[in-house]
């Protein structure tokens, strides 16, 4: 079992500074793997509109312009789904 650094704790005022914490950081690394997975996908996503869009400018338009709509499409599914209470 670890105990968090006495400063940790008592700077961010979360916990109380003599907790013992079993799973520290575990949240964390989840988010960060699911980061990365979505980057990895975006990019290969993209990168084969790209190369069946024939490359170059249009490709390029194409590409982007398919990222930007699924930015907006997330963005509307998160707000939608936050609570009613903005």
């Amino acid at each position: 079992m670890r105990r968090t650094h006495p400063a940790r704790a008592c700077v961010t005022g979360a916990w109380p500074c003599n907790i013992v914490l079993r799973r520290d950081g575990t949240a964390s690394a989840l988010i960060n793997v699911a980061r990365m997975v979505g980057a990895t996908a975006g990019v290969a996503v993209l990168g084969s509109l790209y190369a069946v869009l024939g490359g170059g400018p249009a490709g390029l338009a194409g590409a982007m312009t398919m990222g930007g709509l699924v930015q907006i499409f997330t963005a509307a599914m998160a707000w939608r789904a936050a609570p009613a209470n903005r």
